[in-house]
C-alpha cells in the first residue's frame, strides 16, 4: 500500500507583505501641502522668537559713500530698522535708492550668513548754481538736495544760468550751465596747471564769462568759449610773475587774442596806482 503525500490548500500561507511605500508622486503632493501650509502662516512665522533669532539681519553695511553717510543710505534703502534676512525685498530697496537724487547708482544684496551689502555711486557736485537760492548740481547739471548735515562742497559758485525746474534731481538745461562748465574744464586742465582754485563763474554776458580765482579775488575776463592753450598758460605765466613781485591783480583780461592785459594790485600801493593797466604779451610756444 502506497502513501500520498496532501498537497492541498489547507497547507497554503500567503507570502509575507512588507511594509507599503508611498510612491514618488504622493510624496511631491505632500510637500506641496506642507510648503503651501508654511507659506500661508509665514506672517505668523516670522513673528515667532525662533524665526527672528534665526533670520534677523545682523549687519546691513554701506559702501561707496561720501557725502551721505551710512545710516543716512540704510533709511533711504529702507533698510533702517531690523530686517528679515530671508523675506526682505532687495528690488524694492534698490528702487528707493535710486529715487535718492544723489545716488547715481545702487545695488543691494544678500551675503551669508545674515548680512545686507548695499553698494552706492554718488553724484558728484561740480558746480553750485546761483538761481533765486544756490543749486548744488553734479556735472550733467541734475541739482542735488541739501545734505542733512548743512555741509557745502566746495566747488565754484556760478551766476548766470536759469533754472526752469528746481526741483531736486531735475536737470538744468540752460546751455550756459555747459559753457561754465567748458571754461572750468579748460581752466583746471593739467597742462595749464593753473595753480589757483576757481571760486566763481559768471556767465550772464553771452560774450564774455569772468571766472574769479582764489584766493585773492582775481577777476579773469574770458571769451564766452575757452581761450586757447596757450593764452591760459600765459595766464599762469602772469599770476606767478605777480606773486614773485609781492603782487595781485584785481582784473586780468584775456580777451584779446596776443596781449593779456592786467590791473595790479602793488602790496602797498596808493588808491591811485590801482587804476594802471599793464599789458603783458602771450609766450608763444
Amino acid at each position: 500500500m502506497s502513501r500520498s503525500v496532501y498537497q492541498g490548500r489547507a497547507l497554503w500561507t500567503s507570502p509575507r507583505q512588507g511594509p507599503r511605500r508611498l510612491k514618488a508622486g504622493w510624496l511631491l503632493v505632500l510637500a506641496l501641502i506642507a510648503a503651501g501650509a508654511a507659506w500661508t502662516a509665514r506672517d505668523a512665522l516670522a513673528k515667532t522668537l525662533p524665526w527672528r533669532a534665526v533670520f534677523t539681519v545682523r549687519t546691513v553695511e554701506v559702501q561707496g559713500e561720501t557725502y551721505l553717510s551710512e545710516a543716512e543710505v540704510r533709511t533711504a534703502a529702507g533698510l533702517a530698522k531690523p530686517v528679515d534676512f530671508a523675506r526682505v525685498d532687495l528690488a524694492q530697496a534698490e528702487k528707493k535708492l535710486a529715487r535718492q537724487s544723489r545716488i547715481e547708482s545702487a545695488s543691494v544684496e544678500r551675503q551669508l550668513p545674515r548680512r545686507i551689502v548695499i553698494r552706492i555711486v554718488e553724484r558728484k557736485p561740480a558746480l553750485i548754481v546761483r538761481g533765486g537760492r544756490l543749486f548744488e548740481t553734479d556735472r550733467r547739471g541734475v541739482i542735488l538736495p541739501p545734505l542733512a548735515s548743512g555741509v557745502t562742497p566746495d566747488v565754484p559758485l556760478v551766476s548766470g544760468v536759469r533754472v526752469k525746474d528746481a526741483r531736486n534731481g531735475k536737470r538744468i538745461t540752460d546751455p550756459a550751465f555747459a559753457r561754465a562748465l567748458r571754461q572750468l574744464d579748460a581752466l583746471m586742465a593739467p597742462e595749464v596747471a593753473l595753480g589757483h582754485p576757481v571760486s566763481e563763474i559768471d556767465v550772464s554776458d553771452p560774450h564774455t564769462t569772468v571766472v574769479t580765482l582764489a584766493p585773492d579775488g582775481v577777476d579773469v575776463f574770458l571769451p564766452a568759449e575757452p581761450q586757447t592753450l596757450r593764452m591760459l598758460s600765459a595766464l599762469r605765466v602772469v599770476l606767478a610773475d605777480l606773486a614773485t613781485r609781492g603782487e595781485t591783480a584785481s582784473r586780468i583780461d584775456l580777451r584779446g587774442e596776443e596781449v593779456i592785459a592786467v590791473r595790479p594790485i602793488p602790496a602797498a600801493a596808493a588808491p591811485a596806482d590801482t587804476a594802471d593797466v599793464q599789458p603783458h604779451e602771450a609766450r608763444r610756444g
